[in-house]
């Protein structure tokens, strides 16, 4: 499915939703940013830029709208094309990660978290917002359900993922949780403890 279709698709609850969510969680970003998977650009309009030292867009495909977007002239903006499982940069070098409903889609959720967690400088912050596997029963039974023909036509989006559980279970010693929509959507902030144990 075309970046495009996708959106069409998901257009409803972005309008209703998630445009609110992203303005609320993307406006804290500040300093060095890394977004990662930044699709059509859906967040880039929420991004205080006077804020940001520099910005870093990585994606598996970098799209045109991303590429076009008019960014400030005095920021520095970096576009790579990478997988979240191995980003292709140092330790400690962000103060922001990004991620919109992306972990859902990646192929190995624990490793792409462990990245986060070491590009982020210590006391740096992880935003994200994602689905989540509903506690309703009815819900959580549909979207096992319907999660293998949903993953053909929407990026390998697995519907049935416990990403907020892995990300509570990634090193973050905070994590401020943002109510995006009842039990099938969650936002937040995580954070970089200043000192790692080891």
């Amino acid at each position: 499915m075309a970046y495009s279709f996708y959106d069409v698709l998901m257009k409803p609850l972005e309008n209703r939703i998630l445009r609110r969510a992203r303005k609320n969680l993307v406006s804290h970003a500040h300093g060095v940013v890394l977004e990662i998977g930044a699709g059509t650009g859906a967040n880039l309009n929420h991004y205080h830029f006077k804020h940001i030292d520099q910005l870093d867009v990585l994606d598996v495909s970098l799209q045109q709208q991303v590429l076009d977007y008019e960014y400030p002239d005095y920021l520095p903006v970096r576009f790579i094309e990478g997988q979240a499982e191995s980003l292709p940069f140092t330790d400690d070098l962000y103060d922001y990660v990004i991620i919109t409903l992306v972990l859902c889609s990646v192929a190995d959720l624990e490793a792409s978290l462990d990245e986060v967690f070491r590009v982020l400088k210590p006391g740096g912050a992880f935003i994200f917002i994602e689905h989540v596997l509903p506690e309703n029963r009815f819900l959580h039974n549909l979207f096992h359900l319907i999660t293998p023909l949903w993953k053909k036509v929407a990026h390998n989006c697995h519907l049935n993922r416990e990403t907020l559980k892995s990300i509570e279970t990634a090193g973050f010693n905070t994590i401020n949780l943002y109510p995006v929509h009842k039990d099938i959507f969650v936002g937040g902030i995580a954070t970089k403890p200043l000192t790692t144990e080891f």
